[in-house]
């Protein structure tokens, strides 16, 4: 599961999993009108850019979820 928070004092919105909740495993970051850039901070850091912050949320779920990095995100790994 993933759970999300917003810094107060940066804005990035940095998302956690459930086994660790202090490690951040991906974040969206605003960085001016309609361009959200995604990054994955698992083995391989994927990222991207988006126009809206929704879509940012779907590419780093998909990229959380890809082949070879569920096994970071399961307690029974």
């Amino acid at each position: 599961m993933l759970l999300k928070h917003r810094c107060p004092h940066t804005g990035i919105l940095n998302f956690f999993n459930d086994i660790d909740p202090f490690m951040s495993v991906g974040s969206i970051i605003a960085i001016g009108r309609a361009r959200y850039v995604w990054r994955c901070h698992l083995i391989d850091q994927r990222c991207g850019m988006a126009t809206d912050a929704m879509s940012a949320e779907s590419h780093l779920r998909r990229a959380l979820e890809a082949p070879g990095e569920s096994s970071h995100l399961s307690r029974a790994a």
